[in-house]
């Protein structure tokens, strides 16, 4: 429910390459094309693209945010 999963969902019916960071697991998670379905990333997390799009909850955790600054420090480094 709430504008996350929308703007999610979105992102799939566009085939966009999606990934989101799962708070209560602490993991990231792509989508799969074959399954229909989130999976575990392998990596240790995604690189943003030139034209990303992030999204993201009101009630964010430590570990959110640390999943953010990874991101960041990955793609600019």
């Amino acid at each position: 429910n709430g504008g996350t999963v929308w703007a999610v969902q979105m992102a799939i019916d566009n085939n966009k390459q999606t990934y989101l960071f799962e708070q209560d697991i602490k993991e990231w998670l792509r989508w799969d094309w074959h399954s229909k379905n989130f999976i575990r990333y392998t990596g240790y997390c995604p690189t943003l693209t030139r034209d990303f799009a992030g999204i993201g909850t009101r009630a964010i955790t430590d570990d959110g945010l640390q999943a953010i600054i990874n991101v960041y420090e990955k793609t600019f480094k």
